[in-house]
């Protein structure tokens, strides 16, 4: 049966059906065609970048960001530097000899040849800016996020980035907008939410010293011109949290096995220890989060337990993850036992989820170079188990994998644009998927064990 515009809505909810599910089936194909044109819009964005002309620009850019975000917050080998890094150039780096960035050279060059809603969407993708965000709540594709320093909140539909996010975890990311919803470009970081009061005294001291030189300047201008600078503020609020419990470089190497190697197992137990004698002292302190009440007062009453819960069970998915991910972590179980609270059953290690799979049918499906086969699988596998990498695409992932074959069989006639014309990827993403890749397998000591 075909209903008409004015006939009583089928769903049973009174309204005619114009006013109710046609018009969410409108509203749901419109929001499609954003998200569509948005993935389009990013990739058009990241080949323009790859342009010769603006090499010197990108080159200068990536030291000068490494030089203040690297060596405070992240590895410079490590994927999110690298997408944190393209992000930041795109949006908000302003190229020498246009005299603004690159989204706005691209908008200026291309508009002719654009449609309105793709204008609309760079418009507004080029007066964004990086921020801290708060999680106010998860569903199961979507997210609610707060912004810490510029204000508002912002409905955000990433069915990836929702699953694992617990509300009241922090983000440092940029929100795009995407029709009537918006999207976190590039790398979203996230860190506990113990810091947050620490982090945000450090960058609102930082605000008000800009404001000197620029008297009239918002927190919109202030990210827009230092956001890429906020990696280098929660590092210092890492240092500063409890330094009397940090151990320096030096300790650190002192209690570590003799040959300097990293042993897991030790690394492991300084981590507990050194948390366990923190959170001790934690459920004593006075927060500003339960109005100036420890934790331990919080849960002499059912509202303040359920409270000190929330908290924990946020915590508790933060190191979870880390232990998911092959890294040192923390067990709430005695802390919970101090409180009076119920012990909670850790939550399984996650199995490789479709993501992974897909990467490796790809390579199955597109790898002519049989031989490579068995070594690109095994590269992958060894790499997903120790990275745990966050897969958006996995054509991406899959020729990022094929190119890493071809630099250990010296295979020149493989190349990155070939390789990015085949997957339907911009060569940089391949590129820094590879760098990626070779670095955390250490594949310039141990190739030759996948090219046997």
């Amino acid at each position: 049966m075909k209903w008409e515009r004015n006939d009583p809505c089928p769903c049973g909810s009174g309204k005619k059906y114009k006013d109710c599910c046609l018009k969410n089936k409108v509203a749901d194909f419109q929001q499609h065609k954003w998200r569509r044109l948005a993935r389009e819009m990013q990739e058009e964005l990241l080949w323009f970048a790859e342009e010769e002309r603006f090499t010197v620009d990108s080159e200068a850019a990536f030291q000068a960001y490494l030089d203040i975000v690297s060596d405070n917050f992240l590895e410079s080998v490590e994927e999110p530097a690298f997408v944190s890094f393209i992000d930041w150039f795109i949006y908000d780096y302003q190229l020498q000899a246009e005299g603004q960035n690159l989204i706005q050279c691209f908008l200026t060059e291309k508009q002719r040849e654009l449609g309105p809603m793709e204008v609309k969407l760079l418009q507004d993708w080029a007066d964004s800016h990086i921020s801290l965000l708060r999680v106010l709540a998860v569903g199961q594709e979507w997210l609610s996020l707060e912004d810490l320093l510029a204000g508002g909140e912002f409905p955000v539909w990433e069915k990836t980035l929702a699953e694992g996010m617990v509300p009241g975890a922090i983000l440092l990311g940029r929100l795009i907008k995407v029709g009537d919803n918006y999207q976190l470009s590039g790398a979203a970081l996230e860190f506990t939410p113990l810091l947050e009061e620490e982090i945000l005294a450090l960058v609102t001291g930082y605000y008000i010293a800009w404001q000197k030189e620029c008297p009239k300047g918002s927190w919109h201008k202030f990210l827009k011109q230092k956001g890429f600078m906020l990696p280098s503020f929660i590092a210092e609020a890492l240092k500063e949290e409890e330094p009397e419990l940090a151990l320096n470089r030096e300790e650190l190497e002192g209690l570590m096995p003799e040959g300097g190697g990293r042993d897991v197992t030790m690394t492991q137990q300084l981590v507990v220890q050194m948390l366990d004698q923190y959170y001790r002292r934690w459920i004593d302190l006075a927060l500003p989060a339960f109005a100036g009440k420890t934790p331990r007062e919080m849960c002499r009453t059912p509202a303040g337990r359920r409270k000190v819960e929330d908290l924990l069970n946020s915590l508790e998915q933060l190191e979870w993850a880390k232990r998911d991910g092959g890294e040192a972590y923390f067990d709430f179980a005695n802390i919970r036992a101090l409180l009076g609270l119920p012990p909670k059953p850790s939550s399984r290690q996650r199995l490789p989820d479709p993501s992974y799979r897909e990467v490796k049918r790809l390579l199955e499906e597109r790898e002519a170079n049989q031989s490579w086969l068995r070594g690109a699988k095994k590269v992958w596998h060894d790499f997903y188990k120790e990275a745990r990498p966050q897969v958006k695409k996995a054509n991406a992932w899959a020729a990022a994998v094929v190119y890493t074959m071809a630099r250990l069989f010296s295979d020149k006639d493989v190349t990155q644009k070939g390789l990015a014309k085949m997957y339907q990827v911009a060569p940089a993403t391949i590129s820094n998927h590879y760098r990626t890749i070779w670095h955390t397998l250490d594949l310039e000591r141990s190739g030759q064990h996948y090219t046997r």
